[in-house]
Order: C-alpha cells, then structure tokens, then sequence
C-alpha cells in the first residue's frame, strides 16, 4: 500500500500523486483528528476525497476513541463518526471500486478549484458510466458534461454528509453540460445515476 498522511489542505493534492504513480494501492491513512482540531468539512474532505480520487480506503481518527481515553463510548456517535456510517452507506449504494478519478476535468469541467487546497470538489466516474460522484466540501456551483454517463436518461441527487438524507434535483438527458449548485451551505455529494 501507498498509505497518505495530508491534513486537509494536501488530501487531493497527495491522494493525486499517489494515484499518478500508480505503483500500489493508495490508502488515506491518517489526517486531522475530531477533537484535535479538524472541522466537519475537513473530516468530510478526508473521507470523500481520497476515494473519488483512486483511494481504496480511508481512515476517520476521533480524540478520546484513538487513545481509548475516558468518554471513548459517548465519542461513538460524536457527528465525525456519525458522517463515517453515513459515507459507508453512500458508498455501499454504488459500485464504488469501479470509480475512476476525474483528474482531467473531462468530467467535472469547471468549479474544481485546486487540488492544493481544502476547496478542491473530487469527483469521479464509474467505468461503465453509469454513475458520476462529486464532492463538493462547501457551496459551490459545478459544471458536468453530461455526455459522459452512458446512459440516455440522468437522475441528479444531492447526498447530505450530516444526516445522509437525499433531495432530488432532476431528471436529464446525456447531453451536452449542465450546472448543480448545491440547495444550502455546508458539504454535500452530488450523485449522477444513468438509466
């Protein structure tokens, strides 16, 4: 394994290289902790990113459960580790291991930001072109080609982190591009299903 160690300026930035050199398995391995000084949108960005961006996995850290420190039971449904289960049931819904990272903004065209920095949106896209994900760590408006899922009809969905609730945007056709803006602040997933 290539395990990453970033805090969450760096996640995209090292899950990129990692995943260009493609020597071995990635793995975010370790970034800021709940309780040490991680925001939500940071414990988010250190789940989502690295598995749009090739990780076949990632770890969630929590201060007092990494030390087995006194309160460890109450930090089991602290928000962090609430938004763990909720990323584990998004992924599950997926093919997630056929996701391809979107490196080359062919599929995200515009409203990416950088990937030296905690604003970047990952995003991927399953080889079969059946699914695109997009994570969007604050409320932004994002740019798709529409034309790369496979399928002539594209149901678009916002994915809440925080309570794993879903809100429907819209049904479309596989063409041209199209513009999702998020319906409030904070992080959301945006889920782009063909049939």
């Amino acid at each position: 394994m290539n395990d990453i160690y970033s805090d969450c300026s760096n996640v995209a930035n090292y899950t990129s290289h990692g995943y260009k050199q493609a020597a071995k398995p990635i793995f975010f391995n370790e970034g800021v902790y709940e309780n040490e000084g991680a925001s939500k949108q940071c414990l988010d960005t250190q789940m989502y990113v690295p598995i749009l961006g090739g990780a076949v996995g990632s770890v969630f850290g929590n201060n007092p459960i990494w030390l087995f420190g006194s309160g460890r039971q109450s930090a089991l449904s602290s928000q962090g580790s609430m938004n763990q289960g909720n990323f584990g049931a998004f992924f599950s819904s997926i093919p997630w291991y056929n996701l391809v990272p979107d490196y080359s903004h062919s599929v995200l065209t515009a409203g990416y930001g950088s990937l030296s920095g905690s604003s970047y949106v990952g995003c991927a896209r399953t080889s079969d072109g059946k699914y695109i994900v997009a994570y969007l760590p604050a409320k932004t408006t994002v740019t798709i080609d529409m034309t790369k899922i496979s399928f002539s009809t594209v149901t678009a969905k916002w994915f809440k982190p925080t309570t794993a609730a879903y809100t429907a945007v819209g049904t479309y056709t596989n063409t041209g591009t199209r513009s999702f803006t998020p319906p409030s602040y904070g992080d959301w997933v945006l889920l782009l299903s063909g049939s």
